[in-house]
């Protein structure tokens, strides 16, 4: 991201930035270009997500049924700890799922998933855990 200021607005604007901060002359004018860069050593620490993504097999809707309020205990419980964020059922028709982690760890979250109903039962042939930066929006 490139802001251009005076260099007045230099102080505030190297304030605004989330890592290290370049300037340089923009051509033909008189005001300093400041390009802000994120980076992880430069970013102040917040909060840390991952994501998980689980594929399940073919006819999922028809062979939940004797795990599912187990399932979807194991995920709400979680929830209510505050660890995830959002989840849900992922394509049309049901293909996989995908969960949002924050504030926990890969082990955490491999725990989570061997203790789930559908990956125990054979539902969840394969899935997988990646850390997750947020971007845009609010993390």
């Amino acid at each position: 991201m490139a802001l251009r200021c005076s260099t007045r607005a230099f102080a505030s604007a190297t304030r605004s930035c989330l890592g290290p901060v370049a300037v340089r002359p923009a051509p033909y004018s008189r005001h300093a270009r400041v390009a802000c860069m994120a980076s992880a050593a430069g970013a102040a620490a917040g909060p840390k997500y991952f994501i998980l993504n689980y594929t399940y097999v073919p006819d999922i809707l028809e062979k939940r049924g004797p795990y599912r309020e187990a399932h979807l205990a194991g995920a709400n419980k979680q929830l209510k700890a505050g660890q995830l964020v959002m989840a849900g059922a992922a394509g049309d028709p049901v293909e996989g799922a995908v969960f949002i982690f924050k504030n926990t760890s890969r082990d955490a979250i491999e725990a989570f998933v061997q203790a789930d109903p559908y990956v125990q039962n054979g539902l969840v042939p394969d899935y997988s855990i990646k850390p997750y930066t947020v971007v845009v929006g609010s993390p």
